[in-house]
C-alpha cells in the first residue's frame, strides 16, 4: 500500500479558525449577525488582495458572506457542490476514478464517480475530544473513527483502485495528523495508514480538507491566485498560487 501526502507546491493550508478578529477567535463569531463582516476583516489580515476568494461548504449563508466580500471590492466565487466540494479536487489529485473520502467534523462525505454517500457523526460513539482523556478512551475513539470510515465507504470500495483522504486536521509530510475534534491521540502517525488500509486503497493521497477544496478551485477556475474558505464546523482555509 502506498500513502503519500498531497503536494503543497501550489496549495498551502492556512490555520484561520482561531485567528483573533475584533478581539475574539474567528470561531466565536460564527452564528453572529456580524460574521460576514468578520470574514472581510480576516481577508484584510491575510493581505490577499490579488486573490479570488472561493467559498465552499454546507452552510446556508454563503451567499450573504459572498455579498459582503464583493462589497469589499474582491472577486468571489461560490462553489456549487455543497457538502461535496472536494469532488473536483480529488479528481485533480488522483484522477476521476479515485475514491474520495472527506472526513469532516460532523459527517463523512464519500464518492466514486457519480455515486455519493454521506453519514453523520454519532456523538455518543465519537464524543468531542477534551484535554485529559485517557489513553484507553483515545484508542477507542481512533478505532471507532476507522470503523465509521470503513462503514461509510463500504458500498464504494470494490470499484476503487486509488483514494484521496481529506481530514479536518493538520497533515505533515510523513502523513502524521494533529488536531481536530475527534478523540484520538494527537499527533498521530498511524491514523491515516489505518484508514487507507480499512478502505482497501492500494494508493492513497492525503491532505487537509480545506486543501482538497483548494484543489477543486484549481480544477474549475483559471485564476492564478485563489484563497479558499470552507465553512462547516469551523472555517478552513488554503491558498492556491500558480
Amino acid at each position: 500500500m502506498s500513502l503519500r501526502r498531497a503536494p503543497t507546491t501550489d496549495v498551502t493550508p492556512l490555520e484561520v479558525w482561531d485567528r483573533v478578529i475584533a478581539g475574539q477567535p474567528l470561531f466565536a463569531w460564527q452564528g453572529q449577525p456580524s460574521f460576514s463582516a468578520r470574514i472581510v476583516e480576516l481577508l484584510e489580515q491575510l493581505d490577499v488582495r490579488d486573490a479570488t476568494i472561493y467559498l465552499a461548504g454546507g452552510r446556508d449563508n454563503l451567499d450573504v458572506i459572498a455579498g459582503a466580500i464583493r462589497d469589499s471590492g474582491r472577486r468571489v466565487v461560490v462553489d456549487v457542490n455543497g457538502a461535496f466540494a472536494g469532488v473536483p479536487g480529488a479528481a485533480r489529485l488522483a484522477g476521476p476514478r479515485a475514491l474520495g473520502v472527506d472526513i469532516g467534523q460532523t459527517s463523512i462525505k464519500a464518492w466514486l464517480g457519480e455515486r455519493r454517500v454521506r453519514t453523520t457523526r454519532d456523538w455518543s460513539r465519537l464524543p468531542l475530544e477534551v484535554p485529559g482523556m485517557s489513553d484507553e478512551t483515545l484508542a477507542r475513539g481512533e478505532d471507532e473513527l476507522v470503523r465509521w470510515v470503513r462503514a461509510t465507504v463500504a458500498e464504494l470500495i470494490p470499484a476503487a483502485e486509488s483514494a484521496v483522504i481529506a481530514v479536518p486536521a493538520e497533515v505533515d509530510a510523513s502523513c502524521c495528523v494533529a488536531g481536530s475534534s475527534y478523540p484520538y491521540a494527537s499527533p498521530n502517525p498511524r491514523l491515516l495508514w489505518r484508514i487507507a488500509e480499512a478502505i482497501g486503497a492500494r494508493d492513497a493521497v492525503v491532505c487537509n480538507d480545506a486543501e482538497l477544496v483548494a484543489h477543486s478551485a484549481a480544477a474549475v477556475i483559471d485564476d492564478a491566485n485563489v484563497l479558499t474558505l470552507t465553512f462547516g464546523w469551523g472555517v478552513g482555509a488554503a491558498l492556491l498560487r500558480r
